[in-house]
This record gives C-alpha cells, structure tokens and sequence, in this order.
C-alpha cells in the first residue's frame, strides 16, 4: 500500500534544488506557497505531489526524474536522445533504448547521467532514463543498449492518479 506524507520546508526545498536541475524555471511548478506530498509505492519509488493534482517529479534509483506529465509543458535542461519511429512502441513498453533506434544525440550525454528520450517526428517526450555511454561512445556503437529506461509512457507513473 501506498504511504502519502506531506513534505517538510526542507524536504520541498531540497525538491526544488533538484527541479533546477531538470527544468528552465521549477519555480512555475514548485510555487513557494502550496501544497507538496510524497507518495511511495511498494518499490520505495516516490512521486512529489503539488496542489493535490500535479505528479511533478519522480524519484527512482537514486534518481530525480521529471513527470511524463509535465515534460511536454516545461522546458527541460536535459540531454536528448532523439529514436527513430521504430522505436516508439518499444521505448513506451518499458524497454531499455537501443543503438540502432537513435537518430540524434546531444553532445551533452555523459555516462550516468539522466537523459530524456523524444520522438523524431515531433520531439515529443517518450522515456527518461540513465545514459550507459558518453555521446561520443555511443555514436561509434552500432548496436547494443545505451540507455536504461526510467520511466516511460504507460508506467505506473504514467497511469498514476493523485
């Protein structure tokens, strides 16, 4: 069963240290004045609710992890993975991204670090997840995994109601 706990200033302070990392201005998402909780599944993930309505942020793997839900109305500050068509029914399944599926990708990606994974057609957000490679190393591969999927369109958090 799931726990929901208000957050403390400091938690939601430290919430919102992390969000600047993630987003152009998590200030719009992360008012000073407002409600957040922390819901925990059974898997020790947590979702960071604001205002009782908005899953703003996700923490899995030691990971902050930015809402499918808000990704396409906020402005990330975050390495893309662009995949090709292909690749969509897989990468929003839950798999791990492949070489062969990825059309682009931004010189910022560093092994380890959280990258958002976009659809080439229209740059919509799909999928974040851990980068396996440094952008350089994962350009002379042609084929294998290079990303760990996160969190991704119909995941329990996806699908995650407050």
């Amino acid at each position: 069963m799931a726990q929901i706990e208000s957050l403390s200033s400091r938690e939601r302070k430290e919430i919102i240290e992390e969000a600047e990392k993630l987003f152009k201005n998590p200030g719009a998402l992360l008012p000073k004045k407002g409600k957040t909780q922390k819901h925990t599944n059974e898997k020790d993930e947590i979702g960071y609710i604001v205002n009782n309505r908005d899953l703003i942020l996700i923490k899995k793997e030691g990971k902050i992890i930015p809402s499918l839900h808000i990704a396409r109305d906020v402005e990330l500050i975050l390495p893309k993975i662009v995949v090709d068509l292909g690749a969509i029914r897989f990468v929003t399944n839950g798999a791990d991204i492949m070489r062969p599926g990825i059309t682009h990708i931004d010189d910022e990606v560093i092994e380890g670090t959280l990258v958002v994974i976009v659809e080439e057609r229209n740059g919509a957000p799909l999928a974040f997840g851990v980068a396996m490679y440094d952008a350089v190393d994962m350009r002379n591969m042609d084929n294998g995994r290079v990303v760990t999927n996160l969190h991704h369109l119909k995941d329990e958090w996806f699908e995650f109601v407050p």
